[in-house]
């Protein structure tokens, strides 16, 4: 949250910018997921369109493991 921390110092952290950024990282903000999805082992299918960027929006999918 910009408020709390307007430096987003978690996400330099994450990324390990700006000294060496891992461009092959994501973060996965403000997801919703049903109160029917137990809780288990998954795959998650996080697909992300090409686009040049610093965010895009994202479709997760997840399948369950178990």
């Amino acid at each position: 949250d910009q408020e709390d921390d307007p430096k987003l110092s978690s996400h330099h952290h994450f990324f390990a910018y700006p000294g060496k950024p891992r461009k092959n990282a994501t973060i996965t903000e403000l997801i919703y997921v049903p109160n029917d999805i137990t809780d288990g082992l998954y795959l998650l299918n996080l697909q992300v369109p090409s686009i040049a960027s610093d965010a895009a929006p994202s479709r997760p999918c997840l399948y369950a493991l178990e």
